[in-house]
């Protein structure tokens, strides 16, 4: 009890609302906010690889104009918020591998969408070809409280793209989609692109019983035009880039998640005084009771709690057991996949050679192409059957019942609203 309420104080003094933006590299997120965040570009606009070093945007009433670089062993240096001085830490072209060891790097702006507590991250593009880019993407999206996937027109969602929003949309509270129109495409098309999309996610709310109120919110943002109408201080522009909206409804539920906080706090103090309150009631009708009649109704309450925590050791042993052979049948997957790769890589590498694709940079790059569509395929069939896993596990879990003590004993019970934070 003493712990719980402990990181209750930690929750209500957080001041953080973590909302990373996620997306296939080059699709435009450092555009969108450098838009969002300054009045100049702060964020490095690459379409290139860039190494596994987030940039986080914090609220600062006055922002010094210096960015902080943290390390991974704790050291801390401050280098100018520009462009070029943030690309010297995060662009791979300066820091291979993030070789530095660059644990993040943190900028200030004094935009009044961020005086709420929210946060926003850039990460390295999803689909990264980088491991420490994948782990780095990852490790964000399971701290962050909600998440900005970045989508496109032109491909719109494609199959390892959805695996990839449906399992971080399965457990992010809160979810923002934003399609990036580039200035040469089509209303046709731009249109034709977001009912494309909105599809793919009803179809992944439907499949992965993710709860939804209507049809999911996807804003279409010309990150171009945002950025440009900012830089010139131009309101058509702005305007005509739908930034405005999008921002809007990032502010107003930004406003939203401390209330939500201590709302759930609240539910979960008051379900405790509730069952302080009723194990008060329960011990006063104990105290009138004889001794043999307290006895025999503790060592019911004896037996009905060892028959519980039996069912409990079983079905985990079972869920361990299910984790356990998915884990081995999945490894020999993908030795079997990664065989058939290697065939088709070698086939289509043969044809590029008939061709006259023979040396330097044209066969390097070539090879590259069709390494990277065979890992493509192989990360889709790998995020299917993990996230098919994935239900089946929530599914157990939700069907264990909850301990429900008959004598309703304010020191062993355990209720849902108790952890419901």
């Amino acid at each position: 009890m003493a712990e719980k309420y402990n990181q209750f104080r930690k929750r209500l003094s957080a001041r953080r609302f973590v909302v990373p933006v996620a997306g296939v590299q080059g699709s435009g997120k450092s555009t969108l906010l450098n838009a969002l965040a300054f009045d100049t570009p702060v964020l490095p606009i690459d379409a290139d690889e860039t190494t596994c070093v987030p940039v986080e945007i914090v609220y600062a009433e006055r922002p010094s104009g210096q960015a902080v670089v943290l390390y991974a062993d704790g050291r801390e240096e401050w280098t100018a918020a520009t462009a070029e001085s943030i690309a010297a830490f995060v662009h791979h072209h300066h820091n291979p591998a993030n070789e530095w060891q660059v644990d993040r790097v943190i900028v200030e702006s004094n935009r009044p969408l961020l005086q709420h507590g929210l946060v926003l991250v850039d990460l390295p593009g999803t689909g990264s070809l980088t491991t420490r880019n994948v782990e780095t993407t990852r490790r964000y999206l399971e701290e962050a409280v909600g998440v900005v996937f970045l989508l496109r027109t032109v491909p719109p969602l494609t199959r390892s793209e959805s695996t990839f929003v449906a399992f971080h949309w399965a457990r992010l509270p809160t979810a923002f989609f934003v399609q990036n129109r580039w200035t040469d495409e089509r209303d046709e098309e731009v249109e034709g692109g977001r009912q494309h999309n909105l599809h793919v996610l009803k179809q992944l709310a439907a499949r992965h019983r993710i709860p939804l109120d209507g049809d999911p919110c996807i804003h279409v943002v010309n990150t171009y035009l945002a950025l440009r109408g900012r830089l010139m201080d131009n309101a058509k522009d702005m305007d005509a880039s739908g930034l405005g909206r999008f921002e809007a409804d990032l502010e107003a539920r930004s406003r939203e998640w401390p209330k939500v906080l201590r709302d759930g706090i609240t539910a979960a103090v008051r379900a405790d005084l509730h069952a302080a309150l009723e194990a008060i009631e329960r011990r006063r009708g104990e105290l009138n009771a004889d001794r043999a009649t307290v006895e025999a109704q503790l060592k019911m309450e004896g037996e009905r709690f060892k028959k519980y925590i039996d069912e409990l050791e079983r079905t985990f042993a079972e869920m361990r057991k299910a984790i356990e052979s998915f884990s081995s049948d999945r490894r020999r997957d993908i030795d079997d996949w990664c065989r058939i790769a290697g065939g088709a890589i070698r086939n289509e590498m043969c044809t590029k050679l008939r061709q006259g694709i023979v040396d330097g940079p044209h066969l390097s790059r070539a090879l590259l192409d069709e390494e990277s569509v065979q890992a493509d395929l192989i990360f889709e069939k790998v995020q299917e059957e993990l996230l098919a896993f994935q239900v089946k596990l929530r599914e157990r879990f939700q069907s264990i019942r909850e301990w429900e003590s008959e004598r309703t004993d304010f020191r062993s019970s355990r209720r849902a609203m108790s952890s419901s934070s």
